[in-house]
């Protein structure tokens, strides 16, 4: 359920947020995801002017913000709906995404420090995955907003259901953020899909337990 996967990021140290369901065009353009996204008619500021089409650009905002103020280990989570024009309504998707940057673990005597990577997102990906006893495939990433060589597609089933990765370098700077950010955005429903078990009649027939054939 969206409550298990909401107490494994928080169990592997990540931090809820919540933002704002609309942002700004400009930011959106910034990531090249500005595609199908819904202006508002009445926003409450200019910065607020459309619907998000993904959760991660909020996402990594809040990220660059703590960043700015000293906060050099950062891992934020957020859970929330994403909008896209599609005819006389926007198509609502719910999503879950998370971003970090910083030492993979927690400052500490026993342990060396060492610098988050893909690898790190890719493992709290796949525990969440574990959740719904899902099997997930990685393909290279040609998101225009990923890093070249760093980043992948998220397949269930032949079915692209997010990505995983670091942010493009140049993206990065543009959104003034000195530290390698890595993150994963991927469609909630589609990655907690379990399948359940179906009753069915016992069968009128015994039990066979040898089955022999023969060929003359």
């Amino acid at each position: 359920s969206e409550h298990d996967a909401r107490r494994q990021l928080v169990a592997r140290d990540y931090l809820e947020a919540i933002n704002y369901a609309f942002v700004d065009a400009g930011l959106l353009a910034a990531w090249q995801l500005a595609e199908g996204s819904v202006p508002l008619a009445n926003p409450l500021s200019a910065e607020l002017g459309v619907m998000r089409t993904r959760l991660l650009p909020g996402l990594v905002a809040a990220l660059a913000r703590n960043a700015a103020r000293q906060q050099s280990r950062v891992r934020l989570f957020e859970i929330g709906k994403t909008f896209a024009a599609s005819g006389d309504a926007p198509l609502e998707t719910r999503r879950i995404a998370a971003v970090a940057c910083g030492d993979a673990s927690g400052e500490q005597w026993g342990m060396d420090a060492r610098k988050l990577d893909f690898h790190d997102l890719k493992g709290d990906l796949e525990s969440l995955a574990a959740l719904a006893g899902a099997r997930l495939e990685f393909r290279a990433s040609a998101e225009p907003f990923a890093h070249p060589g760093r980043s992948a597609d998220v397949y269930r089933e032949a079915a692209r259901i997010g990505w995983v990765g670091q942010l493009h370098p140049r993206l990065q700077r543009l959104l003034d953020i000195d530290a390698e950010v890595y993150g994963f955005e991927l469609e909630l429903d589609a990655l907690l899909e379990r399948p359940l078990p179906r009753a069915q009649a016992l069968s009128k027939y015994p039990s066979v337990r040898r089955d022999l054939a023969f060929v003359v």
